[in-house]
């Protein structure tokens, strides 16, 4: 019977695949962004990717927090998650990039509503109505992504701190240890001179 230590170890390893996943699903779905096939359920799609994708961030989080960095397995697995958020992170920025570039274009397209190309497609169904409407979407979606974003950079900000304890600590424990050592030899040395004595 494992105990829950390596269960726990294994629920961290399996959140962060699912965190990889989400990953490369969010990478796969840039190049739809500003396209004909960037429609209402992509970005419904994409927005519940980026949310999940946050969740399952602050989850592996609590997992790292419940077992703790004496653990043997969270060293490892907190490297593998940093790594994973760091490729998370990029993805949610590459995704923003690409709705900022179609805004631009949008906004320097303006004058042309009545023309239908993929850009148009694609964020507009018809009407400057739903022009204002998909732009504000848009606007609405950005913010997000920068919030999911700034959350990410807090998580990596985190991390640095935590492993700045860490080699503190280790600091730390070295010099316990010299001076331990050397409140040893200064016995040794008081005992000798007594016994000499």
């Amino acid at each position: 019977m494992q105990n829950m230590d390596d269960l726990g170890a294994k629920s961290l390893s399996s959140k962060i695949d699912k965190l990889a996943a989400r990953t490369g699903r969010l990478e796969r779905m840039v190049v739809t962004v500003g396209t004909v096939r960037d429609t209402p359920q992509f970005r419904e799609n994409l927005y519940e990717e980026k949310t999940e994708g946050m969740e399952t961030v602050h989850d592996i989080i609590k997992v790292i927090r419940r077992l703790g960095k004496n653990h043997p397995d969270v060293k490892p697995l907190t490297r593998r998650f940093e790594k994973e958020a760091r490729k998370f992170q990029d993805a949610v920025a590459k995704i923003r990039d690409a709705e900022a570039r179609t805004v631009e274009k949008f906004k320097s397209e303006g004058s042309s509503i009545g023309e239908e190309d993929d850009l148009k497609v694609g964020l507009l169904s018809a009407g400057q109505l739903q022009v204002e409407s998909k732009m504000t979407q848009l606007e609405h979606k950005r913010n997000q992504i920068r919030n999911l974003e700034q959350d990410v950079t807090e998580l990596a900000s985190m991390f640095r701190d935590m492993q700045g304890l860490v080699d503190d600590q280790q600091q730390t424990v070295d010099q316990i240890v010299v001076r331990l050592n050397q409140g040893r030899r200064n016995k040794d040395l008081v005992w000798i001179k007594s016994e000499h004595s």
